[in-house]
């Protein structure tokens, strides 16, 4: 089973409904994976128009394969450090 892991995110582009992010620890940062922009805005308190070259702190299953399999979760600002935990959770 794979583990989630905090690493930095970066939006590349938001669109109304769904945002594209890199995750460089995950495919170098080549892949984009799809987030929903409102979790995005909620999350990081920003406008849309403002997402971009935003990066933020998630949680995310590196060892995957696919953008689905990340089971992105628990968006953070970079401006905060992730919360304790070692860096892992289950």
């Amino acid at each position: 089973m794979l583990r989630h892991h905090w690493t930095v995110a970066t939006v590349h582009k938001a669109g109304r409904r769904t945002s594209l992010v890199r995750l460089d620890e995950w495919y170098g940062g080549q892949i984009l994976a799809s987030v929903p922009t409102r979790a995005l805005r909620a999350a990081l308190g920003q406008e849309r128009r403002d997402l971009p070259g935003t990066a933020f702190w998630v949680m995310a299953q590196l060892g995957a394969t696919t953008a689905d399999e990340l089971d992105l979760r628990e968006w953070v600002p970079c401006r905060r450090v992730p919360p304790a935990g070692g860096g892992r959770a289950a």
